[in-house]
């Protein structure tokens, strides 16, 4: 969905969940990794797992666009038997840097 807004793509009040959801990409370029209901549909539920990379066009490190994976199973509303959850992780590059340094280091 290249240069299309959120707002654009959705109704103003799901956009604004997805929108806060996605802030900590956005303003520092953390990964997201979500998994659990993936999406919201009214017949069928979709569960899975999702993962966004951001992508920066220069040195200054600020985002300028996203890169995802959406991977699901689609349920009949009627055989999913707990109620929607989604767990979402930020996991910020720092991290990876430090670990992928550590890493290093240690071989």
């Amino acid at each position: 969905m290249r240069d299309v807004t959120l707002h654009e793509m959705l109704p103003p009040e799901p956009a604004a969940a997805v929108h806060e959801r996605w802030r900590p990409l956005a303003e520092h370029g953390h990964i997201i990794y979500m998994r659990g209901q993936v999406y919201v549909a009214a017949e069928r539920v979709p569960v899975g797992a999702r993962i966004m990379l951001p992508l920066c066009d220069g040195d200054h490190g600020r985002p300028t666009g996203l890169i995802g994976l959406t991977d699901c199973d689609w349920v009949a509303a009627r055989d999913f038997k707990c109620e929607p959850h989604l767990d979402i992780t930020y996991i910020p590059l720092a991290e990876i840097d430090g670990a992928a340094t550590d890493l290093a280091g240690a071989a």
